[in-house]
């Protein structure tokens, strides 16, 4: 993948100053973003040749059926809405515009993850509607790693369930499932290390 990138910067730039340059801007950024935004982090790690480059398109999958449940629930839930109405709802929701009910998010959760991931998530969720305001939310500042400090009730009182928006959501399971997947993959990493580490001892031993 790195070999990918530098070559896309010479095609595009061709002078070295130029490719450093926005190679040094595009790394920079992916510090900066990574831990908002899970398709940076995801880029970062390719990068890195931490996961696979294919492991971006299991994030895609992920993401669109969640998007695609969201629906499912909204129009089980309201079966005489006309579609029009259903597809506004729908596109507010994934725009973040306004939350997602909690029944519909649990059933995303639940279609997608096992009972032990399930479990897992729920309670990264529910962190987040604790500490997020019930009111007065701009959801502008959802997703870029903001606590939104606004006046107003808070999810803590009681009765209050709070509120929770597409883009929270799919970033809590976009991550789970990146770090699965990095679990998944760490015997695999070490491993291949461990091979890199002992084929450069190796060599150093017979140009020695």
């Amino acid at each position: 993948m790195e070999q990918h990138f530098f070559t896309f910067l010479t095609q595009r730039y061709g002078l070295k100053a130029l490719i450093d340059e926005n190679a040094s801007a595009i790394l920079r950024a992916m510090q900066r973003y990574a831990s908002f935004d899970n398709h940076v982090a995801v880029f970062a790690k390719i990068m890195r040749n931490e996961i696979e480059e294919g492991f971006r398109c299991v994030q895609d999958e992920l993401l669109s059926a969640a998007a695609h449940l969201l629906r499912q629930q909204l129009q089980v839930r309201n079966p005489l809405a006309r579609e029009e109405e259903l597809a506004a709802t729908v596109e507010r929701q994934l725009r973040s515009e306004e939350p997602v009910d909690e029944r519909d998010w649990r059933v995303i959760v639940s279609s997608i993850f096992d009972d032990h991931d399930c479990r897992s998530i729920y309670l990264a969720l529910q962190q987040i509607i604790r500490r997020y305001p019930s009111a007065n939310v701009d959801p502008r500042s959802l997703g870029q790693g903001h606590e939104a400090e606004r006046s107003g009730d808070y999810c803590e009182r009681p009765g209050s369930t709070g509120v929770l928006f597409f883009d929270q959501l799919s970033k809590v399971l976009l991550d789970y499932q990146l770090h699965r997947h990095e679990k998944f993959l760490a015997p695999f990493r070490y491993v291949f290390a461990g091979r890199v580490v002992g084929a450069s001892i190796a060599s150093i031993r017979v140009n020695s």
